[in-house]
């Protein structure tokens, strides 16, 4: 029997050495700064963000160019018999240069309008993007640090539970205790190895998703926990939720759609509308080819006409339809911005007010640890005039550490629920970037 508890003990402090060997090897330290610089460096999103960016301003530039004259370069050469017809509603010619360019365009002006609002607008959607890099950033970057913090604490409650357990073996030995008392000893350790396990797995997760954000590889990356700017205070100030709808850059990107849904509606009404484009031409002909002198007088080989072309839309039924197509989306645009600043304001006003109790569970668990802190110098008193055994001791331990471990899951709570905060009301890049004075 004697030998069955020694083997179980050394088995204990076997698996105890197996806990430490499963911490993650040294890696080198990345500051938050630094993380967080080259995730919006390395960021996909920002990539797809930028290029929608550029192609809004080449969709301005595009409408804009309708007012800059367009001129074409050809040529109608070819040979004719008798009067020389025309050729793709051009005269036969040896080389032509065509230019046009609009005047008076009351749909293309609203047009250019509505593309210069979304080439603004991309702006919004940009820093939309940025915040979403930087939560992401920030939010697996304190996970990664709790994890690593974890892994360190339940290192220590590894030790304490299996000295526990090899002093449950003892007194059992020599009749003190009963099979009871290992067995609650071998559960506490099989608790411990759940919570390894567990904070093992998240580390290797948030490890590698912030490997994939900073382009770094997963095994060299180490947080440095005091690079972490310190989270803003919980406020609870009423004006929050609609500051929240007001800065937000979804919203703000949502309201320039309603602008641009205006322009556009306009536009496609001013269709209908009378315009007027500035057109000339200039073409070289060949008499020989074309024989252009036997019929007409006066035949001269440079021909060049400048003018006006002025258009009345009589009976347009397509354009009438998209003109009620545009008020539709119109509307659509409105009513979506009114839901996303609803929104928004909605889940401000959630978080806000679901800080004040993570930051309560926060203190809770706060002091429950240093109860359990304090409960370690209660049993030493008591095992120095002889009520309390070692085990109760190590059994002290184990509960500080599993407190300490809770408290760390509501810190990390808390600073989830107060970047998402920042992320609502538009503060989230100040927070995480702080300017130098």
């Amino acid at each position: 029997m004697k030998v069955s508890h020694l083997r179980k003990a050394l088995l204990s402090l076997a698996t105890t050495a197996l806990l430490a060997f499963s911490l993650p090897c040294p890696a080198e330290p990345v500051p938050f700064g630094k993380a967080l610089e080259l995730a919006l460096q390395h960021s996909g999103l920002l990539v797809i963000a930028a290029a929608g960016q550029q192609k809004a301003h080449d969709v301005y530039e595009q409408a804009r160019a309708v007012y800059l004259p367009n001129i074409v370069f050809g040529s109608g050469l070819g040979y004719s018999a008798g009067i020389p017809p025309a050729l793709e509603g051009n005269a036969p010619s040896i080389f032509n240069i065509v230019s046009q360019q609009a005047l008076l365009n009351l749909a293309q002006r609203d047009f250019l309008r509505a593309a210069r609002n979304d080439s603004q607008a991309t702006h919004f959607d940009l820093a939309d993007k940025r915040n979403t890099v930087i939560l992401d950033t920030a939010t697996t970057y304190l996970e990664l640090d709790t994890a690593l913090r974890k892994l360190k604490v339940l290192e220590q409650a590894a030790e304490a539970a299996s000295r526990a357990e090899f002093i449950t073996t003892q007194r059992i030995q020599e009749g003190l205790d009963s099979q009871l008392d290992l067995k609650k000893a071998q559960l506490g350790i099989a608790k411990v190895k759940v919570r390894v396990a567990q904070a093992q797995a998240a580390a290797d997760v948030a490890r590698q998703h912030l490997a994939h954000l900073t382009g770094l590889p997963a095994e060299s990356i180490d947080t440095v926990g005091d690079s972490i700017p310190a989270p803003p205070a919980i406020g609870q100030d009423e004006e929050l939720p609609a500051r929240a709808a007001q800065n937000n850059p979804a919203v703000q990107l949502a309201r320039q759609k309603v602008v641009t849904a205006e322009l556009r509606a306009r536009g496609e009404a001013h269709v209908l509308y009378p315009s007027i484009d500035l057109a000339s031409q200039y073409e070289r002909l060949s008499s020989t080819l074309n024989n252009y002198a036997q019929f007409y007088k006066n035949f001269k080989p440079n021909s060049f006409a400048i003018g006006l072309s002025i258009r009345f839309p009589l009976t347009d039924f397509v354009q009438h339809a998209k003109a009620n197509a545009a008020v539709a989306d119109l509307l659509l645009a409105r009513q979506e911005a009114q839901m996303a600043r609803d929104q928004v304001a909605e889940n401000a006003l959630q978080v806000q007010r679901s800080l004040r109790q993570l930051a309560a569970a926060g203190d809770v668990a706060r002091l429950e640890y240093e109860v359990a802190q304090a409960g370690i110098d209660a049993v030493r008193a008591k095992l120095a005039s002889g009520q309390a055994n070692s085990r109760d001791q190590e059994n002290a331990r184990l509960d500080s550490s599993d407190r300490y471990s809770s408290y760390l899951d509501s810190q990390l709570q808390l600073a989830r629920a107060s970047l998402q905060l920042m992320r609502q009301t538009g503060d989230l890049e100040g927070w995480a970037r702080p300017q130098k004075p």
